[in-house]
């Protein structure tokens, strides 16, 4: 049986996963560059979709916490968002990290980082279930048979009947945590700057 200290744990090990993997690609970036750098139409385009991507990551993180709050793993929560995706923050965070490596103008690292965080998160959920299998029992049994764990089933949305209480903490931490997709816009011009002007090394390129 994992208790609520082992999910810590895990959500723990989740987020230096992401750290690392940040830490990964910026580490990359310094050595690879576009291979169809500004002004290009291809350029342009895939750091529209990447901000696009980054602001649809924030507004569906928020969107989530605005039911699940400061109540996970305390309460099993199936309105809204959690009524077509067992883990819709966890989407909304893949649809960000996708956006991130858009934003970079490489279709390929859109990929990677958006493959990558899938894996990451993959993992935890897998242990996150057996929490939420122990502590709610066949209410979770019933509500994993009939809800996606991640790609949202937007059929089977419902909004509920239950008022919930806004907490405002729980919203503003996720809105801080959702800008840090942002902070990538104003990297990847310095890098590409950096690489255009001939102070990083342009050991490889990519789409």
């Amino acid at each position: 049986m994992m208790t609520k200290s082992r999910l810590s744990v895990v959500q723990e090990n989740r987020r230096l996963a992401i750290i690392f993997g940040i830490a990964a690609l910026v580490a990359a970036l310094l050595v690879v560059k576009p291979r169809y750098m500004d002004p290009t139409a291809y350029h342009f385009w895939l750091e529209v979709c990447g901000c696009v991507c980054m602001v649809l990551a924030i507004f569906v993180r928020l969107w989530c916490t605005l039911y699940i709050g400061g109540r996970k793993g305390s309460s099993l929560m199936t309105d809204g968002p959690y009524s077509i995706s067992r883990n819709p923050l966890y989407v909304g965070s893949v649809i960000g990290a996708a956006g991130l490596g858009l934003q970079t103008g490489m279709l390929t690292f859109a990929v990677l980082c958006g493959a990558l965080c899938w894996i990451i998160f993959s993992v935890v959920v897998r242990r996150e279930e057996r929490f939420l299998q122990d502590r709610f029992g066949q209410a979770y049994s019933a509500y994993r048979a009939t809800t996606p764990r991640f790609l949202p089933d937007f059929r089977k949305y419902d909004e509920g009947t239950v008022r919930y209480e806004f907490d405002p903490q729980a919203l503003w931490r996720t809105l801080r945590d959702g800008l840090l997709f942002l902070i990538a816009i104003p990297i990847t011009e310095i890098i590409e700057i950096l690489h255009e002007s001939g102070n990083l090394p342009d050991l490889l390129t990519a789409f």
